[in-house]
């Protein structure tokens, strides 16, 4: 992606990195977007269902029964 991602101050009032345990407090906490939760819902889905025997040997994609 060319260039760097900035926050609008016009339109964000905060931005920054948030750990996993972080943004799932936070999501409790603070306000977001109508569609933050299912976002995050989505990408929690899709990591814990992804296929991992795709990963390199050693980083849990060795496969089992093989």
């Amino acid at each position: 992606m060319p260039g760097t991602v900035a926050a609008d101050p016009g339109e964000v009032a905060w931005h920054g990195w948030l750990t996993e345990p972080e943004l799932r407090s936070a999501l409790i906490e603070w306000r977001f977007t109508p569609g933050s939760h299912e976002a995050f819902s989505r990408y929690l889905t899709f990591r814990t269902t992804r296929s991992w025997p795709f990963l390199p040997r050693g980083l849990g994609g060795e496969r089992r029964g093989v």
